[in-house]
């Protein structure tokens, strides 16, 4: 899964981005963080370049049910104790 975060480090040029780009290729975004992604482009005025890197990357967008929320929130625990935000970046 991808997290938000990881997407918009990479459209700010941030220190990560180059890591990010490299973990998230081919991966899934859930539609709640592509909504989030989206908003924070609009908000930034980075719409073009948030909505470039989504099909650049290879993502696909997945519906976030509540078994894939459940899944999800379980990965809070691993993640948490590395330091890595609540919705780790997994490679598919």
């Amino acid at each position: 899964m991808i997290d938000a975060s990881a997407v918009l480090v990479v459209c700010h040029k941030e220190p990560g981005a180059a890591e990010a780009l490299q973990l998230k290729r081919h991966g899934l975004i859930t539609s709640v963080n592509l909504s989030e992604v989206l908003q924070r482009g609009l908000e930034y005025d980075r719409l073009r370049v948030v909505q470039s890197i989504i099909p650049t990357a290879d993502l696909r967008v997945v519906h976030l049910d509540e078994e894939l929320a459940i899944r999800t929130a379980e990965l809070a625990q691993s993640t948490r104790k590395k330091g890595i935000s609540f919705a780790v970046i997994l490679q598919t």
